[in-house]
Parts: C-alpha cells; structure tokens; sequence
C-alpha cells in the first residue's frame, strides 16, 4: 500500500492498495472518494462502552484490490497530515487519527491510561505493530524526536502523538508557574521517542 500526501492548504491522503487484501483503518467520516475495487465497513476499537460514549473512536475498514485508490481527508483538521512510522507501538489523541496502515492495531485507553500520561482527551487511542500512523493536526503541527536520556517537558494541551517506549511523568509546578502561567503542570517525557505536538493550543 502507498500514502501520499497530496494538496496545499488542505491536503488530502490518497491511498493505493497494491497487495490482494490490503486493509486500512480510516477516521469514519474521513472518506472523500474511492475507487471501484474498494469495500467499506464500520469497526469499533476494544472497549465497546467506549465506542458508544466517544463515536469518534469507532472507524472504518477499508479493503482494495491492488490498483485500487482511496481519497481521504479529517473533517475537522485541514491544517496539516503528518505520516509517523511506528515500530511497536504509539498513544495517539483519538480526535487526530486519519488512517492506520496495514500492520497496525488499536484500542481504547482510558482517562490518565498507561504511563501515567494525561493528554487532556477523554480517551486515546493506543496503536501497536508495524507501520504507519496518518494524524490530522492545525498547520502548527511538528515532530519533535526525543533522544535517550534526554527528557522534554510538554504542556499536555499540544499532544497529538507519542510514537515509541518513552517514558513519561507530571511535574508539579512552583507557585510562580502558576501565578504568571496559570497552568498547573507538565508532562515530561523521556526518550528514546518521537513527540508530534500542535505549536497553537487553538485545536
């Protein structure tokens, strides 16, 4: 299967399915186009209550045969796409995810979830296996790669992905911080991981 990234200011992500059976998991209001070849079908993540109480966790399979094509585009992220490899696994904000490749798995995480890392959603999505992540994001999106034993202190508001075993803690601010900034904590993450983070807290 091929991801391209086509358009500017509001791109889109044309998909080529190449191998017989092909399978992608796409955002379910994502589809703009599709061609002959191509068979649709609703999927929920694990954790059924989730799926009812957060629609936007609930996606669609795609299957092609090869030569088929898909069209696809976030219905509420136009800024950005950003491709993000994964080799094991990455926690993604659900309200950002556009298309997991072949190879790739997800399911529900809950409230702080693993790690102890709070992102601000309700949910997020946890991806494992071996591929790629397409995330939707404000045309403030970048990619911030966090080496081992480095650590990178992020306000939670700008999270979009953590993609590899990072580990990750809150920091409990001073009385400054909080008179002048009015945020309460940090979350700081510790590498070998790479961060996609929104530069505008406008999301």
């Amino acid at each position: 299967m091929r991801a391209e990234v086509e358009g500017t200011p509001w791109p889109v992500l044309r998909i080529r399915f190449e191998e017989e059976g092909e399978r992608v998991y796409a955002h379910r209001h994502s589809l703009r186009a599709f061609s002959e070849g191509v068979s649709r079908r609703v999927r929920a993540p694990a954790g059924g209550l989730t799926s009812l109480l957060k629609q936007s966790l609930v996606m669609l399979e795609l299957r092609g045969r090869p030569g088929a094509e898909a069209v696809l585009a976030h219905p509420k992220y136009h800024g950005a796409i950003v491709l993000v490899d994964v080799e094991d696994r990455a926690y993604v904000a659900a309200r950002s995810v556009l298309m997991l490749t072949p190879g790739l798995s997800y399911s529900v995480r809950w409230g702080l979830f693993a790690n102890r890392l709070k992102f601000g959603e309700f949910a997020l999505t946890e991806v494992r296996g071996s591929g790629a992540v397409a995330l939707a994001a404000p045309a403030s999106a970048y990619v911030k790669k966090i080496e081992e034993g480095e650590t990178y202190y992020v306000d939670n508001r700008i999270f979009i992905a953590l993609v590899g075993r990072c580990r990750t803690s809150l920091t409990l601010p001073s009385a400054a911080d909080v008179f002048w900034t009015g945020r309460y904590w940090y979350v700081a993450v510790q590498g070998p991981c790479t961060a996609v983070l929104a530069g505008s807290l406008k999301r």
